[in-house]
């Protein structure tokens, strides 16, 4: 199954949603990963820049077990409440 890319799918005013709905999620469940809000905002921009495909139905799952970030290195969540996974697909941007 093909998803086209993301900017080409949604509008501006959702994306700008959805990014801050990723914003507050990574603070809430990632407080040690991303200690620093900061460098946490960068990681997420470079993240969602890097996005070239994603299936929408799993943006706002909120039962999420893995984050399979730019494809590089994946965070597990604890608890036995997170099961599913969001997958952002790396593009090649470099």
């Amino acid at each position: 199954m093909h998803f086209k890319s993301m900017n080409s799918v949604i509008p501006r005013q959702d994306r700008a949603e959805i990014y801050r709905s990723l914003l507050k999620y990574f603070r809430r469940y990632f407080p040690v990963t991303y200690n620093s809000e900061y460098l946490g905002n960068i990681h997420l921009l470079l993240i969602i820049r890097g996005v070239s495909s994603f299936s929408l139905n799993l943006v706002f799952n909120s039962s999420v077990a893995f984050l399979n970030l730019l494809g590089y290195y994946q965070i597990r969540l604890l608890g036995s409440l997170f099961q599913g996974s969001l997958r952002l697909q790396r593009a090649l941007l470099f």
